[in-house]
């Protein structure tokens, strides 16, 4: 999957050893979308599954959705707004 900015990116999340993660930061969230590969479509479709890794020693709450488009959840607006970086350690 890769990782793609929206017009409503505020954040890139950045590691060593991992690519920048645009993302849109939420008073109470922060949202990132992908796009799969055709490689990555053709395994979904013939019974693939997603798998959701997590850095680290504990799972933070998450979700995983599947949206029509890039667009924010409903009712959720943000103001436009350079992006800040974070740099998220080494692990």
């Amino acid at each position: 999957m890769t990782p793609k900015p929206t017009t409503h990116t505020n954040l890139i999340l950045t590691a060593e050893g991992c690519e920048d993660l645009p993302a849109t930061r939420l008073p109470d969230r922060i949202v990132t979308h992908w796009k799969p590969t055709p490689e990555e479509i053709e395994l979904l479709n013939a019974g693939g599954s997603v798998q959701l890794e997590i850095l680290g020693r504990t799972h933070p709450p998450v979700a995983l959705n599947i949206v029509e488009d890039m667009s924010l959840p409903e009712g959720v607006a943000v103001e436009a707004e350079e992006p800040s970086l974070i740099i998220i350690p080494g692990r």
